[in-house]
């Protein structure tokens, strides 16, 4: 019986053909008709696949939603899926699942595949997807905190220089950032042994936000792959500074364009976008769930500090489920980032190529209850996001009285693009054109990106 269940699932599998709006022109030119044609000129944004795109460009007359869906029956397809993936175009998007306009559109094709046999599957349930209509109706929502640590001199002046981060760019379309608040932490830190761990004890760690201010130090650059930055400091005189704290933590708090996974209501949200899409007369035999790889976009290099990313997603219900699970110490969560600061003492000549990190107590007990807290924190980020996944296709599932098949791959960050492939390669993603394929394992692998995985909230997504 399991074999055929298996054997059934690789069937439907192979059965879906994708319908990929890489423009919302598209979708005004399905409204206006089903014989209208989907190659619209557009501006094909920040990919960096637009070129192949425009030379295999199909024939304008023919290339028609209609056509397309005859295509997909002759060629004995059983589902047609729809995903709006700005990997091949798109400068902005305003559409979303929750739009009625999507709902239009959706209808529409979902109305014309039945005509011809096919089921529908739409990308209505990726996080990704559903962030931005989220946070218009909604307080609790996405944080991500950018963080970089600095050095305080006696006087207690502090000035720490960072990338601020303004755009993100993934699958989903372009997302801008929202600077919500500035936060400095100052501590004091010992060096244990001769090794690069660093004590701080959490208890002296002090919050002096209120002196801290961002000094803005140049314009704003949008990389080609469509990620946004401005160098900034942070910077500010610590009244009343402490003897022995000379170390900072300075953090930007970014606002993003997705759903608090922690919020109580994050589920009934989801739930209430295919309420809609139902009462529409749209049913849905799968979802399409391309790359849920969240506080993340194409341009991986630039969250990067030599092998760390320097972002971590942090909200308040984030902090009281932590804490909850592993003690009230917590409930502060975002001072123990300093913790996840790594190989962050270049303001030190003598330390700036040792990779420093922090520890919660002297020796191999304090190494170990730190990397079994940062452990803690992936997991709980990815047991979250994917069961809220897990649990919306359920909620599905009973609604349409049918199976959904959760189409697409988890994330290309499972796979070797973003390993590091050779010693002296200076960023993962790399590649010797001349050798191998970045896709292939080989001799001089070095080492994992499942660090990467972990960040975007997604290695495992496969459950």
């Amino acid at each position: 019986m399991d074999i055929i269940k298996k054997s059934s699932a690789i069937y439907r599998f192979s059965k879906f053909r994708t319908l990929m709006f890489e423009s919302e022109k598209q979708i005004d030119a399905i409204l206006e008709s089903p014989d209208a044609s989907l190659v619209v000129e557009d501006d094909r944004g920040y990919s960096m696949e637009k070129k192949t795109f425009r030379d295999n460009r199909r024939d304008t007359k023919e290339d028609t939603l209609r056509k397309r869906i005859e295509n997909f029956r002759d060629e004995n397809a059983a589902v047609v899926q729809v995903t709006y993936d700005f990997f091949f175009g798109g400068t902005k998007r305003t559409l979303f699942p929750e739009s009625e306009k999507t709902i239009r559109v959706y209808k529409v094709i979902h109305d014309l595949a039945k005509q011809y046999g096919l089921d529908f599957s739409a990308s209505v349930s990726n996080p990704l997807d559903l962030g931005d209509g989220y946070v218009k109706d909604h307080n609790e929502v996405g944080y991500s905190w950018h963080y970089r640590e600095g050095f305080i001199d006696p006087q207690g002046n502090f000035s720490v220089k960072m990338s601020q981060q303004t755009q993100w760019s993934n699958n989903k379309g372009p997302v801008r950032l929202e600077l919500d608040r500035v936060v400095v932490y100052a501590f004091k830190e010992e060096r244990f042994a001769d090794t690069a761990y660093f004590y701080v004890n959490p208890e002296e760690i002090l919050d002096i936000s209120s002196f801290g201010k961002v000094e803005i130090m140049g314009s704003e650059d949008i990389s080609k792959r469509g990620n946004g930055s401005i160098p900034v400091r942070v910077m500010g005189r610590w009244e009343g500074v402490k003897p022995g704290y000379n170390r900072c933590l300075a953090v930007l708090v970014y606002k993003t364009r997705e759903l608090d996974y922690f919020a109580p209501g994050a589920l009934d949200y989801m739930k209430g976008i295919l309420d809609t899409h139902a009462k529409a007369g749209i049913s849905y035999q799968g979802f399409y769930s391309d790359e849920m790889h969240i506080q993340f976009d194409w341009d991986s290099n630039v969250h990067f500090d030599r092998t760390e990313i320097t972002t971590r997603y942090l909200t308040p219900n984030l902090a009281k489920g932590f804490s909850a699970a592993y003690g009230k110490e917590f409930e502060d969560f975002g001072k123990y980032l300093i913790y996840f600061s790594y190989h962050q003492h270049d303001f030190c000549n003598e330390e700036r190529d040792l990779p420093v990190q922090h520890i919660f107590k002297p020796g191999a007990e304090g190494v170990y209850a730190t990397w079994l807290f940062r452990k803690r924190y992936f997991e709980l980020l990815n047991d979250v996001v994917v069961q809220l996944c897990v649990d919306i296709k359920k909620y599905a599932e009973e609604k349409f009285r049918n199976p959904i098949d959760a189409h697409g791959h988890a994330t290309w960050k499972e796979s070797p693009t973003l390993d590091k492939n050779y010693p002296e390669m200076k960023w993962y993603s790399l590649r010797r054109d001349d050798l191998f394929s970045r896709y292939d394992y080989h001799s001089e692998y070095v080492a994992s990106s499942s660090v990467i995985e972990a960040v975007a909230g997604c290695y495992d997504y496969f459950r």
